[in-house]
């Protein structure tokens, strides 16, 4: 996902991605032609990675004065001149035993882990960003299923024991039990009955994104 010049407009364009990527998820889960496994793995690599392209281009939109929900651009106490600079920021700050070996442009692997929200919540506390009330609201979301997510990531990324165990360890936070495999939890319904476990990711990440904007 690339920068805005809005932080509505880019919230509105994760809201449309999101849609999309449920839909596709829906249709996939229905057809007897595709494993459940396979659209659940494939859902979950996809929405972890669009979390963190999402997160990534909220950094850079704040800190290139995106304009924020009162309609005024957003203010840094640090200006940046690039969104290669502020990527540089973002690494000398949170992997700083990295940055003294290298030198900017930094490869997408080495940067901050975006789809941490510490991460971004550190990043706006050191630039001072005008809009960090806004983001401290956003992150104080409360979220059980979001800050899973990345657990189920790692299992559908190596599928061993150890990943299986850490994904499938979440169940009980839910208010479930006796799933053996991850994605028989996912498509698991929460108690209530209201949605299945990978959908509350879909609700998670619109609702997180909304609140940033």
């Amino acid at each position: 996902m690339k920068p805005m010049t809005s932080l509505r407009h880019l919230s509105d364009r994760a809201e449309k991605k999101l849609l999309r990527h449920h839909a596709r998820f829906v249709r996939r889960l229905g057809d007897p032609r595709v494993p459940e496994d396979l659209a659940v793995s494939d859902t979950v690599l996809q929405l972890h990675n669009y979390f963190a392209s999402a997160i990534r281009a909220y950094f850079l939109s704040c800190c290139s004065a995106a304009i924020d929900r009162a309609g005024t651009p957003v203010t840094s106490a640090m200006e940046l001149a690039s969104h290669t600079d502020a990527i540089d920021f973002a690494v000398q700050v949170l992997k700083p035993g990295l940055h003294g070996t290298r030198r900017k442009p930094w490869h997408m692997r080495d940067e901050p882990a975006w789809y941490d929200l510490g991460n971004l919540y550190r990043l706006s506390v050191r630039l001072e960003l005008s809009n960090l009330q806004v983001i401290e609201s956003a992150l104080s979301y409360q979220t059980v299923m979001l800050e899973r997510l990345t657990h189920f990531r790692h299992f559908y990324g190596h599928r061993n024991k150890e990943t299986c165990a850490v994904a499938l360890k979440h169940q009980w936070s839910f208010g479930l039990a006796g799933y053996r495999h991850p994605t028989s939890l996912l498509l698991a319904r929460h108690p209530d009955g209201s949605q299945m476990l990978i959908e509350e990711a879909f609700t998670d990440i619109r609702a997180v994104m909304s609140l940033l904007a």
